[in-house]
This record gives structure tokens, sequence and C-alpha cells, in this order.
């Protein structure tokens, strides 16, 4: 995520004159594992040592529903 004076921002979507996309883009991606730990409860963890900054977990939950964003911080 891009840190502001008083906000986080990422984008999710881009238009250009001739095309247009939507998402994330993959070079702000970063590898996640997961693992269920009992029904319903799964552990998530990056595949390498995030950089200090901002991030976020986004979570597209798709028929028309708005994405869930989790955001933290690395020191």
């Amino acid at each position: 995520m891009e840190q502001k004076k008083d906000r986080r921002q990422f984008e999710v979507g881009a238009t250009g004159a001739w095309r247009a996309s939507s998402g994330v883009a993959l070079s702000h991606e970063v590898q996640l594992s997961r693992t269920e730990v009992r029904p319903g409860v799964y552990k998530i963890a990056p595949m390498t040592t995030l950089s200090k900054g901002e991030y976020g977990l986004y979570l597209d939950r798709g028929e028309n529903l708005a994405p869930y964003i989790y955001d933290f911080s690395v020191e």
C-alpha cells in the first residue's frame, strides 16, 4: 500500500484509452501460504519476508459483494 499523510491507498483497477483492468497489480502482490488450522479457521502467512511498509490483505468475495481489506504495517 502507498502511505499518504493521513491514509493508506492502493489501486484495484485502471482504465486507459484502449484497455481496462481490475484487481491488484501483479507487481504489488505477495505470495501467501494458507493452511487450515481447524474447520473454518485458516493460517495465512507470506511466502517471503515482508519489507518495512504498509500492506493490505485484499479478499475478493465475488457475487457483487464488496471486498474485505485488512490493513497492517511491518516495522
